[in-house]
């Protein structure tokens, strides 16, 4: 992180606070009685739409950071090059290990000009109406949130995630020949996970 700039805090930012409102939207959900000591501000419906916002702009401006470089070199090629259709065929991966929440081991990449990734925990409190004498039940909920940005455009076709039979459901939420968010719904820390374009 200490060669991050300005945009890439904001990115980072943008994506991390998105993520953090899709899980309290999920615990509000099933929780519906938190919203009741926030005033009703809070509970208005607009807010659902507050972590896809959040989302657009943060993966808007990865994408225009890997863009603009391209924009400036294409503006002196030939009018020949820009009808070209079909993007090369560049091996594309990276195999990182997670350390702990704040830290990861880069092990391997191909083709993989940046990567970092958020993790968010939250504690959740149930009650079981049936059994209100008893103690609450509390559920940790964990999500990591990995962002790749590609070196060079390459004409990726799909996404491989492996990690082993003790990787915790993921989900591919954007991936194109500029960069991929992938979300894994469960501990990540301890385990290697390896992502590779199939091109």
């Amino acid at each position: 992180m200490s060669h991050w700039g300005f945009w890439d805090w904001v990115t980072y930012g943008c994506l991390g606070i998105a993520a953090f409102g899709l899980a309290a939207g999920a615990v509000v959900k099933d929780n519906p009685a938190m919203l009741e000591n926030f005033p009703t501000f809070f509970s208005s419906a607009k807010w659902a739409y507050v972590p896809i916002v959040l989302f657009a702009i943060g993966s808007a401006i990865l994408a225009i950071r890997a863009i603009a470089p391209l924009v400036t070199h294409g503006s002196k090629e030939t009018a020949a090059d820009d009808t070209a259709t079909l993007l090369p065929a560049i091996p594309t991966s990276l195999t990182i290990r997670f350390v702990d929440p704040n830290n990861a081991i880069h092990i391997s990449g191909e083709n993989i000009k940046r990567w970092y990734f958020l993790q968010n925990r939250m504690n959740v409190q149930s009650i079981d109406p049936k059994k209100p004498t008893l103690p609450p039940k509390i559920d940790t909920r964990v999500i990591w949130n990995l962002v790749i940005v590609f070196d060079k455009l390459s004409g990726i076709k799909q996404l491989k995630v492996s990690g082993g039979p003790d990787l915790p459901q993921y989900q591919i939420n954007v991936f194109d020949p500029i960069y991929a968010v992938i979300v894994f719904n469960g501990e990540m820390t301890g385990k290697t996970v390896t992502i590779e374009a199939l091109i």
